[in-house]
């Protein structure tokens, strides 16, 4: 691992804190010591969680909401939903945006000092969300309004990413997950009547429309020496039947990704790399569907984010030649794909000053209407009956739909575990030196597990013996 010195990541950071050149890092002491003791004073007994439900419906509505998002390609559809509801409740927003990690930074540093700026947050719980919810820095959604219920619409595992230890803190908004962009003229030009389901009819296809004198590349693996490679690997790995941990969100955190059946799945993702452009170790989700947008490639597995590009001839010079696909299976596994989510959702924090509207707001943008209309504005919506409406789905750019929904109803997490991002910093290096032939795939998965172990045991998480990789 390089040094501070060299600009890269150390061997601990801070919890959730993704180490990166140039980002900020929070002291991990100084975050203990603060999220913990802020989660010490909100203990409270069931009958005083009622009295504050109470007191927040009795609240006025706001005028003015606050809310703190990540820039990404759904904003647009997102602050459209902030443009409808202030028309119709009079209720204006002021929105706080940031890149990625510096949202997130942000959103850490706010939650430390109990800062009152935010109403609610747009977040991925996938990835840093157990830090606020372990740490009851975000408002459980009954503890506002104890009468509230997931509508049946709202697709299960969209509901799962903000739910930690059986209590909901955050709601779905972007139904963001995993697919497979690619090109159905290509196929239907090789002779293929469907697009490949599974590892092994993928390299047949692979085999039949890679042509290096073009070049056209085949099915891309985006390996960026950051989480995308732990995150597009992590579905053939779920689908062989293999995962990271023993558990999803403990208690038992022994490492299972050195197992036969993650072995399994990490060989079958590593099976497609022939096809794949030289420099597929520096491709991230963008560089991706440009090889896809500019006639370069077949396809890959990425977001379905992404799916705002594939029509548009400001960025695609094949519009309408692009469609969308379920994750590959890994034959001889579970038997279906393990799509992994990144769902985008709404949390409220423990010290916003305006709950309950912050709360009606949500519930609001997550009923039928108001999902049909974010959906007609390109955001992926988190219903049901919105992404099966067979009137939505005659519109050929809503082709995508019918994968979204199963996508997500088969949509599987990533650990809830406060330090997820870490084990992450742990295994990224190695795992791409296995994609790169640096190291054999075996003794990276190892000598990552032996990192992995050493941040476990550090930590406090209860894990036992790990099964070594073996050929």
């Amino acid at each position: 691992m390089r040094d501070r010195k060299e600009g890269k990541h150390p061997k601990s950071v801070a919890p959730g804190v993704r180490a990166a050149e140039g980002e900020m890092r929070i002291p991990r002491r100084r975050f203990i010591q603060t999220v913990g003791g802020a989660a010490a004073g909100i203990g409270v007994s069931a009958s005083w969680s009622a009295l504050r439900a109470v007191a927040y419906a009795a609240t006025a509505p706001a005028k003015e909401l606050s809310a703190a998002i990540s820039l990404g390609p759904w904003n647009a559809s997102v602050e459209y939903l902030f443009k409808k509801y202030g028309e119709a409740t009079g209720t204006t927003f002021k929105t706080t945006k940031a890149p990625y990690m510096e949202h997130y930074r942000r959103m850490v540093q706010a939650m430390q000092r109990q800062d009152t700026s935010y109403d609610f947050m747009i977040i991925d719980p996938a990835m840093y969300g157990t830090i606020f919810f372990k740490h009851k820095l975000v408002t459980p959604i009954r503890e506002i309004d104890p009468a509230w219920r997931p509508d049946p619409n709202l697709i299960e595992p969209h509901i799962r990413v903000g739910t930690y230890e059986g209590t909901v803190y955050a709601l779905p908004i972007v139904g963001n997950t995993q697919l497979i962009f690619y090109r159905s003229d290509v196929t239907r030009a090789a002779g293929f009547a469907a697009p490949p389901k599974t590892i092994n009819e993928m390299i047949e296809v692979n085999k039949k429309i890679t042509d290096p004198s073009k070049p056209f590349y085949g099915c891309i693996l985006p390996a960026k020496a950051n989480y995308d490679i732990v995150y597009t690997s992590l579905a053939y790995v779920k689908s062989a039947g293999g995962d990271i941990f023993a558990t999803e969100s403990g208690p038992d955190w022994t490492i299972r990704f050195t197992s036969p059946e993650s072995v399994k799945g990490f060989k079958a993702w590593l099976s497609l790399r022939p096809w794949s452009p030289p420099d597929s170790a520096n491709v991230h989700w963008a560089e991706l569907m440009n090889y896809i947008l500019t006639d370069r490639a077949w396809g890959g597995l990425t977001v379905a984010a992404q799916v705002f590009q594939i029509d548009d001839p400001q960025f695609s010079k094949v519009p309408g030649k692009i469609d969308v696909t379920m994750p590959l299976m890994v034959d001889g596994g579970i038997g279906k794909p393990a799509p992994i989510l990144g769902t985008w959702s709404m949390a409220i924090p423990q010290r916003a000053p305006n709950k309950a509207e912050a709360l009606a707001f949500m519930k609001w943008a997550l009923t039928a209407e108001r999902q049909r209309e974010f959906a007609a504005q390109g955001g992926i919506a988190v219903r049901r009956d919105v992404l099966a409406d067979p009137t939505l789905a005659k519109d050929p750019k809503n082709r995508w739909f019918a994968a979204e929904l199963e996508s997500s109803a088969l949509g599987q997490l990533r650990p809830q575990m406060e330090h997820w991002i870490e084990v992450q910093d742990r295994m990224v290096p190695y795992l791409q030196k296995a994609f790169t032939n640096e190291m054999p795939l075996v003794a990276a998965l190892n000598g990552a597990a032996q990192e992995v172990k050493e941040l476990l045991d550090r930590y406090g998480y209860k894990n036992g013996p790990y099964i070594p990789a073996k050929e």
